[in-house]
């Protein structure tokens, strides 16, 4: 729906209506007298204000408050995404090696608050009439207005609250400032594991794979000292928990990502212990695990320092 027609009967929704369709008339006669404001003021803020009160007058000519109010809306909610963010999204696209392409990160910038200039911009889907907006989203076509003009909707897909995430990150210095508007699931203390591990210890050599709850892989490799006996081998499966009382979107990735070191105990082939990721906090783990060593001495406690990578989505969250 273009704008909220809200409570009262069916007059009231006509003259709503009817105001959102003169408005679509005279959108690209508003968005110049915008872009001109804009231009000579240096004021995006004024640009946008000057058409969305012409574009409430005209709206009431037709139908009264209802049509000022519901051409108001429909003209205040046509944000394209400007041309600084589809460069941002190109450079966010290379820079994140092949994991997301510059079209999935326009699509959610678009649903996404920005801030630029000191403007405040909310995210969401957005309408637009005449020719098909070319911004580097996707438009999908919604009929067409009584002016004749073809209408327009922006189709963005799911939120993605990593990708959100990474877009927030890499926007930082660039003068644009991103608010995440989808935060999925965010599980309190009592959850299931926010991670589990599979690894594989030969000699002071590691390797092993990561699942973690957002739906991400992870393969790592490092050294795991067993101690007081390093010459051994052995497999283990663990399940990890951030040391929080909740998790958010994101932020087991961010923890499962990059360096990590911990120590563990081993006591008749279960275990536990706690992993450190620089800058992203503790993780308590527990899990079982078997193996053998050169010689009659056995290995009580293990260190471990390492660095994993991530392999992408899996399909599979919790």
């Amino acid at each position: 729906m273009i704008g909220g027609l809200g409570g009262g009967g069916f007059g009231s929704a006509f003259a709503g209506a009817a105001g959102a369709g003169l408005s679509a008339a005279l959108a690209p006669q508003l968005n110049s007298l915008s872009k001109g404001i804009a231009e000579s003021t240096g004021s995006t803020l004024l640009g946008n204000l000057a058409s969305n009160v012409l574009a409430s007058a005209g709206g009431a000519l037709v139908g009264g408050s209802a049509g000022a109010a519901t051409a108001a809306n429909a003209d205040l909610y046509n944000r394209q995404l400007h041309s600084k963010e589809e460069t941002l999204a190109d450079r966010l696209a290379d820079e994140s090696g092949g994991k997301y392409t510059a079209q999935q990160i326009d699509d959610q910038m678009a649903q996404m608050n920005l801030t630029a200039n000191g403007q405040a911009e909310s995210g969401g889907v957005r309408v637009a009439v005449g020719d098909q907006p070319n911004d580097g989203t996707n438009w999908t076509p919604y009929g067409v207005n009584q002016a004749g003009q073809q209408v327009w909707a922006q189709s963005l897909g799911a939120g993605d609250p990593n990708l959100q995430a990474y877009i927030v990150n890499g926007a930082q210095g660039s003068g644009l400032t991103y608010q995440a508007t989808t935060t999925g699931s965010n599980p309190g203390l009592f959850r299931l594991p926010d991670f589990v591990n599979f690894q594989v210890d030969y000699f002071v050599g590691s390797v092993w794979g990561t699942f973690t709850r957002d739906g991400n892989s992870f393969f790592g490799y490092g050294v795991n000292l067993g101690i007081p006996n390093s010459v051994g081998a052995g497999v283990n499966v663990s399940a990890g928990y951030l040391n929080t009382t909740s998790v958010s979107p994101g932020q087991t990735n961010n923890f499962a990502g990059g360096y990590a070191g911990g120590g563990s105990a081993l006591y008749g082939g279960l275990g536990g212990g706690i992993m450190v990721s620089p800058g992203n906090g503790t993780a308590t783990v527990i899990g079982f695990g078997a193996g053998t060593n050169v010689g009659k001495t056995d290995n009580p406690a293990s260190v471990g320092w390492g660095f994993s990578n991530d392999q992408g989505k899996t399909g599979i969250r919790w």
